[in-house]
Protein backbone atom coordinates (compact mmCIF):
# COMPACT_ATOMS: atom_id res chain seq x y z
CA UNK A 1 0.00 0.00 0.00
CA UNK A 2 1.25 3.16 -0.95
CA UNK A 3 2.55 5.71 1.66
CA UNK A 4 -0.16 8.09 0.89
CA UNK A 5 -3.36 5.51 1.27
CA UNK A 6 -1.58 4.46 4.28
CA UNK A 7 -1.93 7.59 5.82
CA UNK A 8 -5.73 8.41 4.44
CA UNK A 9 -6.61 5.12 5.78
CA UNK A 10 -5.49 5.78 8.93
CA UNK A 11 -7.06 9.66 9.16
CA UNK A 12 -10.17 8.00 9.85
CA UNK A 13 -9.21 8.18 13.10
CA UNK A 14 -8.82 11.95 13.08
CA UNK A 15 -10.40 12.36 16.24
CA UNK A 16 -7.93 13.74 19.21
CA UNK A 17 -9.26 10.83 21.35
CA UNK A 18 -8.70 8.32 18.60
CA UNK A 19 -10.42 4.72 18.43
CA UNK A 20 -10.36 1.18 20.04
CA UNK A 21 -8.92 -1.54 17.71
CA UNK A 22 -12.57 -3.14 17.41
CA UNK A 23 -14.38 0.35 16.31
CA UNK A 24 -11.19 0.65 13.83
CA UNK A 25 -11.81 -2.22 12.25
CA UNK A 26 -15.23 -1.35 11.97
CA UNK A 27 -14.75 2.00 10.41
CA UNK A 28 -11.79 1.21 7.99
CA UNK A 29 -12.07 -2.30 7.51
CA UNK A 30 -13.65 -2.00 3.96
CA UNK A 31 -12.44 -2.15 0.24
CA UNK A 32 -9.72 -1.86 -0.26
CA UNK A 33 -8.66 -3.43 3.32
CA UNK A 34 -9.99 -6.27 4.87
CA UNK A 35 -10.70 -5.65 8.79
CA UNK A 36 -8.06 -8.77 8.96
CA UNK A 37 -5.04 -6.04 7.83
CA UNK A 38 -6.24 -3.40 10.54
CA UNK A 39 -4.24 -4.00 13.46
CA UNK A 40 -1.05 -4.30 11.51
CA UNK A 41 -1.74 -0.95 9.48
CA UNK A 42 -2.19 0.34 12.78
CA UNK A 43 0.87 -1.61 13.94
CA UNK A 44 2.86 0.11 11.06
CA UNK A 45 1.42 3.34 11.54
CA UNK A 46 2.93 4.11 15.25
CA UNK A 47 6.10 2.74 14.26
CA UNK A 48 6.22 5.37 11.28
CA UNK A 49 5.19 7.90 13.86
CA UNK A 50 1.79 8.62 11.89
CA UNK A 51 -0.34 7.37 14.90
CA UNK A 52 -0.23 8.21 18.38
CA UNK A 53 -1.16 4.72 20.42
CA UNK A 54 -2.76 5.40 23.77
CA UNK A 55 -3.53 3.55 26.98
CA UNK A 56 -7.59 3.88 28.05
CA UNK A 57 -9.68 2.34 30.57
CA UNK A 58 -11.65 0.62 27.82
CA UNK A 59 -7.73 -0.50 25.82
CA UNK A 60 -5.73 0.79 23.54
CA UNK A 61 -6.58 3.74 21.15
CA UNK A 62 -5.12 5.13 18.31
CA UNK A 63 -5.56 8.83 16.99
CA UNK A 64 -3.26 11.36 14.89
CA UNK A 65 -1.82 14.16 15.12
CA UNK A 66 -3.82 17.46 14.01
CA UNK A 67 -0.65 17.59 11.12
CA UNK A 68 -1.09 14.46 10.29
CA UNK A 69 -4.56 14.03 10.41
CA UNK A 70 -4.71 17.53 8.25
CA UNK A 71 -3.13 15.64 6.11
CA UNK A 72 -4.53 11.85 5.70
CA UNK A 73 -7.56 14.01 5.38
CA UNK A 74 -6.50 15.74 2.14
CA UNK A 75 -5.51 12.34 0.81
CA UNK A 76 -8.79 10.75 1.84
CA UNK A 77 -10.65 13.25 -0.32
CA UNK A 78 -8.31 12.93 -3.34
CA UNK A 79 -8.87 9.18 -3.09
CA UNK A 80 -12.49 9.61 -3.35
CA UNK A 81 -12.63 7.80 0.21
CA UNK A 82 -13.37 10.59 2.66
CA UNK A 83 -17.52 10.30 2.07
CA UNK A 84 -17.40 6.45 2.20
CA UNK A 85 -15.44 6.39 5.33
CA UNK A 86 -17.40 8.84 7.18
CA UNK A 87 -20.83 6.69 6.40
CA UNK A 88 -18.75 3.76 7.88
CA UNK A 89 -17.98 5.76 11.34
CA UNK A 90 -21.63 7.27 10.93
CA UNK A 91 -22.90 3.31 10.66
CA UNK A 92 -20.04 2.54 14.10
CA UNK A 93 -21.62 5.61 15.90
CA UNK A 94 -25.51 4.14 15.63
CA UNK A 95 -24.31 1.27 16.66
CA UNK A 96 -22.08 1.87 19.61
CA UNK A 97 -25.44 4.32 20.69
CA UNK A 98 -28.18 1.30 20.09
CA UNK A 99 -26.03 -0.73 22.26
CA UNK A 100 -25.30 1.84 25.30
CA UNK A 101 -29.46 2.53 24.97
CA UNK A 102 -29.97 -0.83 25.66
CA UNK A 103 -27.77 -0.74 28.33
CA UNK A 104 -28.40 1.98 29.92
CA UNK A 105 -31.18 0.04 32.11
CA UNK A 106 -28.66 -2.25 33.90
CA UNK A 107 -26.40 -1.74 35.79
CA UNK A 108 -23.79 -0.98 33.02
CA UNK A 109 -24.91 2.53 33.59
CA UNK A 110 -21.84 4.12 34.86
CA UNK A 111 -20.12 2.24 32.03
CA UNK A 112 -22.24 3.60 29.90
CA UNK A 113 -22.02 6.97 30.40
CA UNK A 114 -18.06 7.09 30.57
CA UNK A 115 -17.47 5.25 27.07
CA UNK A 116 -20.21 7.95 25.36
CA UNK A 117 -18.18 10.82 27.41
CA UNK A 118 -15.16 9.49 25.70
CA UNK A 119 -16.82 8.88 22.11
CA UNK A 120 -18.20 12.66 22.50
CA UNK A 121 -16.47 14.33 19.59
CA UNK A 122 -16.85 11.20 17.35
CA UNK A 123 -20.60 11.36 18.13
CA UNK A 124 -20.90 14.70 17.05
CA UNK A 125 -18.74 14.33 14.03
CA UNK A 126 -20.90 11.76 13.15
CA UNK A 127 -24.20 13.78 13.32
CA UNK A 128 -22.75 16.76 11.43
CA UNK A 129 -22.08 14.53 9.05
CA UNK A 130 -25.66 12.96 8.71
CA UNK A 131 -27.27 16.49 8.91
CA UNK A 132 -24.95 17.76 6.55
CA UNK A 133 -25.03 15.54 4.02
CA UNK A 134 -27.72 14.82 1.15
CA UNK A 135 -29.16 11.36 1.85
CA UNK A 136 -27.97 10.90 4.90
CA UNK A 137 -30.55 12.82 7.08
CA UNK A 138 -32.91 9.91 8.51
CA UNK A 139 -29.50 8.94 9.40
CA UNK A 140 -28.74 11.40 11.73
CA UNK A 141 -32.37 11.55 12.94
CA UNK A 142 -32.10 8.06 14.03
CA UNK A 143 -28.87 8.57 15.65
CA UNK A 144 -30.20 11.67 17.44
CA UNK A 145 -33.31 10.34 18.91
CA UNK A 146 -31.52 6.88 20.11
CA UNK A 147 -29.01 9.25 22.14
CA UNK A 148 -31.60 10.11 24.36
CA UNK A 149 -30.19 8.71 27.47
CA UNK A 150 -27.26 10.99 26.71
CA UNK A 151 -28.66 13.57 26.27
CA UNK A 152 -30.95 13.31 29.36
CA UNK A 153 -29.17 11.33 31.57
CA UNK A 154 -25.48 12.59 31.26
CA UNK A 155 -26.25 16.16 31.53
CA UNK A 156 -26.07 17.21 27.85
CA UNK A 157 -29.82 18.84 27.29
CA UNK A 158 -28.34 22.04 25.45
CA UNK A 159 -26.48 19.55 22.71
CA UNK A 160 -29.04 17.11 22.54
CA UNK A 161 -31.83 19.82 21.61
CA UNK A 162 -29.55 21.14 19.21
CA UNK A 163 -28.94 18.41 17.57
CA UNK A 164 -32.66 16.67 17.69
CA UNK A 165 -34.04 20.27 16.31
CA UNK A 166 -31.61 20.41 13.53
CA UNK A 167 -32.74 16.67 12.36
CA UNK A 168 -36.19 17.27 12.58
CA UNK A 169 -35.49 20.22 10.68
CA UNK A 170 -33.47 18.07 8.38
CA UNK A 171 -36.10 15.81 7.13
CA UNK A 172 -39.70 15.47 7.29
CA UNK A 173 -40.86 12.10 6.11
CA UNK A 174 -42.99 10.07 8.90
CA UNK A 175 -41.33 7.22 10.01
CA UNK A 176 -40.74 5.80 12.84
CA UNK A 177 -37.57 7.78 13.43
CA UNK A 178 -39.10 10.78 13.33
CA UNK A 179 -41.52 10.18 16.14
CA UNK A 180 -39.29 9.04 18.24
CA UNK A 181 -37.42 12.06 17.48
CA UNK A 182 -40.27 13.72 18.13
CA UNK A 183 -41.25 12.65 21.93
CA UNK A 184 -37.52 13.38 22.93
CA UNK A 185 -37.45 16.21 21.63
CA UNK A 186 -40.78 16.87 23.79
CA UNK A 187 -38.84 15.27 27.18
CA UNK A 188 -35.69 17.56 26.74
CA UNK A 189 -37.68 20.45 25.92
CA UNK A 190 -39.79 19.69 29.42
CA UNK A 191 -36.35 19.63 30.93
CA UNK A 192 -35.38 23.06 30.07
CA UNK A 193 -38.94 24.44 30.97
CA UNK A 194 -40.01 25.04 27.41
CA UNK A 195 -43.48 23.12 27.84
CA UNK A 196 -45.59 25.02 25.19
CA UNK A 197 -42.75 23.70 22.45
CA UNK A 198 -43.22 20.33 24.11
CA UNK A 199 -46.39 20.32 24.23
CA UNK A 200 -46.99 20.93 20.72
CA UNK A 201 -44.71 18.62 19.69
CA UNK A 202 -45.85 15.88 21.67
CA UNK A 203 -49.36 15.86 20.55
CA UNK A 204 -47.95 16.50 16.28
CA UNK A 205 -46.18 13.07 17.77
CA UNK A 206 -49.42 11.31 19.15
CA UNK A 207 -51.40 12.47 16.37
CA UNK A 208 -48.78 10.85 14.02
CA UNK A 209 -48.44 7.88 15.72
CA UNK A 210 -51.99 7.12 15.38
CA UNK A 211 -51.49 7.35 11.25
CA UNK A 212 -48.64 4.71 10.80
CA UNK A 213 -50.39 2.50 14.11
CA UNK A 214 -47.10 3.09 16.07
CA UNK A 215 -48.36 2.31 19.48
CA UNK A 216 -44.70 2.81 21.05
CA UNK A 217 -44.72 6.46 20.27
CA UNK A 218 -47.85 6.96 21.32
CA UNK A 219 -47.17 5.45 24.44
CA UNK A 220 -43.59 7.58 25.17
CA UNK A 221 -45.48 11.05 23.80
CA UNK A 222 -48.28 10.08 26.61
CA UNK A 223 -45.87 9.79 28.80
CA UNK A 224 -44.19 12.83 28.15
CA UNK A 225 -47.31 14.81 28.03
CA UNK A 226 -47.60 14.15 31.51
CA UNK A 227 -44.75 14.94 32.52
CA UNK A 228 -45.38 18.62 30.89
CA UNK A 229 -48.88 18.72 33.18
CA UNK A 230 -46.46 18.11 36.38
CA UNK A 231 -44.37 20.79 35.56
CA UNK A 232 -47.25 22.92 34.90
CA UNK A 233 -48.53 21.51 38.36
CA UNK A 234 -51.52 20.39 36.39
CA UNK A 235 -51.18 17.45 39.20
CA UNK A 236 -54.59 15.18 38.54
CA UNK A 237 -54.11 15.90 34.42
CA UNK A 238 -50.28 14.66 35.05
CA UNK A 239 -51.65 11.36 36.80
CA UNK A 240 -54.28 10.96 34.20
CA UNK A 241 -51.58 10.72 31.69
CA UNK A 242 -48.99 8.61 33.67
CA UNK A 243 -51.69 5.98 34.41
CA UNK A 244 -52.65 5.67 30.53
CA UNK A 245 -49.07 5.38 29.74
CA UNK A 246 -47.81 3.11 32.06
CA UNK A 247 -51.08 1.33 30.85
CA UNK A 248 -49.74 1.08 27.24
CA UNK A 249 -45.94 0.55 28.35
CA UNK A 250 -47.37 -2.62 30.30
CA UNK A 251 -49.48 -3.86 27.14
CA UNK A 252 -46.45 -3.35 24.87
CA UNK A 253 -44.24 -5.36 27.17
CA UNK A 254 -41.61 -2.33 27.17
CA UNK A 255 -39.56 -2.21 30.32
CA UNK A 256 -36.93 0.63 30.68
CA UNK A 257 -35.65 3.72 32.18
CA UNK A 258 -38.22 5.67 30.29
CA UNK A 259 -41.31 3.53 31.60
CA UNK A 260 -39.15 3.31 35.19
CA UNK A 261 -39.66 7.64 35.18
CA UNK A 262 -43.02 7.08 34.68
CA UNK A 263 -43.78 5.23 37.90
CA UNK A 264 -41.36 7.72 39.55
CA UNK A 265 -43.41 10.66 38.12
CA UNK A 266 -46.81 9.20 38.90
CA UNK A 267 -45.39 9.24 42.68
CA UNK A 268 -44.56 12.95 42.28
CA UNK A 269 -48.07 13.49 40.80
CA UNK A 270 -49.64 11.68 44.67
CA UNK A 271 -47.10 13.36 46.77
CA UNK A 272 -47.69 16.95 45.46
CA UNK A 273 -51.39 16.34 45.66
CA UNK A 274 -50.90 15.44 49.45
CA UNK A 275 -51.38 11.66 48.92
CA UNK A 276 -48.17 10.66 50.19
CA UNK A 277 -49.53 6.94 51.31
CA UNK A 278 -49.54 5.80 47.48
CA UNK A 279 -46.59 8.36 46.37
CA UNK A 280 -45.07 6.24 48.70
CA UNK A 281 -46.40 2.79 47.09
CA UNK A 282 -45.54 3.77 43.70
CA UNK A 283 -41.86 4.76 44.98
CA UNK A 284 -40.99 0.95 46.58
CA UNK A 285 -42.84 -0.29 43.22
CA UNK A 286 -40.49 1.83 41.09
CA UNK A 287 -37.03 0.96 43.85
CA UNK A 288 -37.97 -2.38 43.84
CA UNK A 289 -37.36 -2.50 40.03
CA UNK A 290 -34.27 -0.58 40.02
CA UNK A 291 -32.92 -2.79 42.71
CA UNK A 292 -34.03 -6.11 40.44
CA UNK A 293 -31.96 -4.56 37.23
CA UNK A 294 -29.29 -2.78 38.89
CA UNK A 295 -30.42 0.85 37.55
CA UNK A 296 -29.13 3.69 39.20
CA UNK A 297 -30.10 6.77 37.46
CA UNK A 298 -33.72 6.17 37.65
CA UNK A 299 -33.34 5.18 41.46
CA UNK A 300 -31.76 8.39 41.83
CA UNK A 301 -34.97 10.06 41.01
CA UNK A 302 -36.91 7.30 43.08
CA UNK A 303 -34.96 8.79 46.17
CA UNK A 304 -35.75 12.83 45.40
CA UNK A 305 -39.30 11.80 45.98
CA UNK A 306 -38.77 9.57 49.24
CA UNK A 307 -36.96 12.60 50.12
CA UNK A 308 -39.91 15.13 49.92
CA UNK A 309 -42.30 12.58 51.12
CA UNK A 310 -39.70 12.51 54.08
CA UNK A 311 -39.75 15.96 54.48
CA UNK A 312 -43.21 16.44 54.26
CA UNK A 313 -43.97 14.04 57.05
CA UNK A 314 -41.88 16.20 59.53
CA UNK A 315 -38.65 13.41 59.04
CA UNK A 316 -35.93 16.16 58.47
CA UNK A 317 -33.01 14.01 59.32
CA UNK A 318 -34.04 11.52 56.94
CA UNK A 319 -35.29 13.91 53.86
CA UNK A 320 -31.63 15.40 54.11
CA UNK A 321 -30.02 11.29 53.95
CA UNK A 322 -32.04 10.48 50.70
CA UNK A 323 -31.63 13.78 49.09
CA UNK A 324 -27.76 13.16 49.77
CA UNK A 325 -28.14 9.75 47.89
CA UNK A 326 -30.11 10.93 45.04
CA UNK A 327 -27.23 13.86 44.40
CA UNK A 328 -24.12 11.22 44.56
CA UNK A 329 -26.05 8.86 42.21
CA UNK A 330 -26.82 11.42 39.48
CA UNK A 331 -23.64 12.99 39.89
CA UNK A 332 -21.87 10.39 38.93
CA UNK A 333 -24.03 10.59 35.97
CA UNK A 334 -23.42 14.06 35.52
CA UNK A 335 -27.27 14.38 35.23
CA UNK A 336 -27.64 18.29 35.81
CA UNK A 337 -31.01 18.04 36.80
CA UNK A 338 -31.11 15.01 38.78
CA UNK A 339 -27.99 16.92 40.54
CA UNK A 340 -29.68 20.54 40.98
CA UNK A 341 -33.15 19.11 42.15
CA UNK A 342 -31.39 17.35 45.30
CA UNK A 343 -28.99 20.18 46.21
CA UNK A 344 -32.31 22.74 46.38
CA UNK A 345 -33.89 20.53 49.14
CA UNK A 346 -30.79 20.24 51.07
CA UNK A 347 -30.55 23.93 50.80
CA UNK A 348 -34.45 24.09 52.70
CA UNK A 349 -32.94 21.32 55.09
CA UNK A 350 -29.95 23.16 55.93
CA UNK A 351 -32.29 26.36 56.29
CA UNK A 352 -34.62 24.50 58.75
CA UNK A 353 -31.53 23.00 60.64
CA UNK A 354 -29.90 26.65 61.77
CA UNK A 355 -27.48 26.46 58.42
CA UNK A 356 -28.49 29.08 56.71
CA UNK A 357 -25.22 30.81 55.24
CA UNK A 358 -24.55 27.50 54.01
CA UNK A 359 -28.29 27.07 52.46
CA UNK A 360 -27.86 30.73 50.91
CA UNK A 361 -24.49 29.51 49.20
CA UNK A 362 -25.92 26.23 48.02
CA UNK A 363 -29.37 28.32 46.47
CA UNK A 364 -26.44 30.53 44.44
CA UNK A 365 -25.09 27.13 43.45
CA UNK A 366 -27.86 25.62 42.19
CA UNK A 367 -28.88 28.99 40.27
CA UNK A 368 -26.16 28.28 38.46
CA UNK A 369 -26.49 25.24 37.44
CA UNK A 370 -29.90 26.16 36.65
CA UNK A 371 -28.62 28.45 33.87
CA UNK A 372 -26.55 25.48 32.21
CA UNK A 373 -30.27 23.70 32.63
CA UNK A 374 -32.83 26.13 31.35
CA UNK A 375 -35.63 27.49 33.42
CA UNK A 376 -35.34 27.22 36.86
CA UNK A 377 -37.32 24.64 39.37
CA UNK A 378 -39.11 24.31 35.57
CA UNK A 379 -41.36 27.25 36.48
CA UNK A 380 -43.57 25.02 38.80
CA UNK A 381 -44.75 26.37 41.91
CA UNK A 382 -44.25 22.59 43.93
CA UNK A 383 -41.02 22.34 42.78
CA UNK A 384 -40.24 26.09 43.91
CA UNK A 385 -41.82 25.70 47.20
CA UNK A 386 -38.19 24.51 48.68
CA UNK A 387 -36.69 27.04 47.38
CA UNK A 388 -39.27 29.70 48.11
CA UNK A 389 -38.97 28.04 52.02
CA UNK A 390 -35.32 28.18 52.25
CA UNK A 391 -34.71 31.79 50.77
CA UNK A 392 -37.63 33.13 53.43
CA UNK A 393 -35.53 30.99 56.52
CA UNK A 394 -32.06 32.07 55.01
CA UNK A 395 -33.36 36.42 54.81
CA UNK A 396 -34.89 36.06 57.95
CA UNK A 397 -31.75 34.78 59.79
CA UNK A 398 -28.96 36.01 57.70
CA UNK A 399 -30.75 39.52 57.02
CA UNK A 400 -31.43 40.67 52.88
CA UNK A 401 -27.27 41.80 52.50
CA UNK A 402 -25.68 38.67 54.38
CA UNK A 403 -28.17 36.17 52.45
CA UNK A 404 -26.75 37.85 49.46
CA UNK A 405 -23.39 37.66 50.01
CA UNK A 406 -23.44 33.85 50.31
CA UNK A 407 -25.55 33.26 47.54
CA UNK A 408 -23.05 35.29 45.23
CA UNK A 409 -20.26 33.31 46.75
CA UNK A 410 -22.54 30.16 45.99
CA UNK A 411 -22.34 31.04 42.30
CA UNK A 412 -18.80 31.62 42.21
CA UNK A 413 -18.74 27.42 43.68
CA UNK A 414 -18.06 24.61 40.63
CA UNK A 415 -20.16 22.09 39.97
CA UNK A 416 -17.68 19.71 42.08
CA UNK A 417 -16.92 22.26 44.80
CA UNK A 418 -21.23 22.69 45.20
CA UNK A 419 -21.76 18.61 45.48
CA UNK A 420 -18.72 18.65 48.03
CA UNK A 421 -20.83 21.20 50.06
CA UNK A 422 -23.92 19.55 49.83
CA UNK A 423 -22.76 16.12 50.61
CA UNK A 424 -20.75 18.11 53.59
CA UNK A 425 -17.12 16.85 51.94
CA UNK A 426 -16.20 21.02 50.88
CA UNK A 427 -12.70 21.80 52.16
CA UNK A 428 -12.68 24.43 54.97
CA UNK A 429 -11.92 27.57 52.61
CA UNK A 430 -15.27 27.81 50.67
Amino acid sequence: MSAARTVAVGSALRVRRGLLLDAAQQVCGHAPLGKAEIADLLAGLVTKSLLVRDKWPDGERFRQLDTVRAYGGEWLRRLGEEQPQQSHHLAWCQAFAEQGERAWFGPGQAAVFHSARREHTQIFRALDYALSTPGQEEAGLRLAGTLWFYWVGCGLLGDGRYWLDRALAATSRLIPDRLKALWVTGYVAILQGDSTVAVTMLEDCRAQALRIDDDAAYAYATHRLGCAALIRDEHVVAQKYFETALARYASLGELNSNVLMARIELAMAFAFQGDLERALEVCEQARHICDVHGERWGKAYVLYVLSFAAWSRGQRDEAEELARESLSINYEFHDLVGVVLPIEFIALLRATSGHSHQAAMLQGAAHQIWRRVGLPLFGSAHFNAPHDAALILGRKELGQKDYDRAFARGTKLSLDQTVALALDLAPKRL
